[in-house]
């Protein structure tokens, strides 16, 4: 922390984002295969993944 006018302000050496390897979803629903590549295309176009890095299995109660 470095003092700015009173304020404490943090140090910022550098800013790195996760690397995301895969993802998997458990979703009521996802055993139709309409729902389950819905997710899958939901998931990949926002975590700009490719969607067999993505799996969708039905959640069992």
């Amino acid at each position: 922390m470095i003092d700015q006018d009173g304020n404490k302000v943090p140090v910022v050496i550098g800013n790195e984002q996760p690397t995301v390897r895969g993802v998997i979803v458990v979703a009521r629903g996802a055993d139709q295969s309409s729902t389950k590549v819905a997710i899958m295309d939901a998931v990949s176009t926002v975590l700009d993944l490719p969607s067999y890095k993505v799996t969708v299995l039905e959640k069992n109660d």
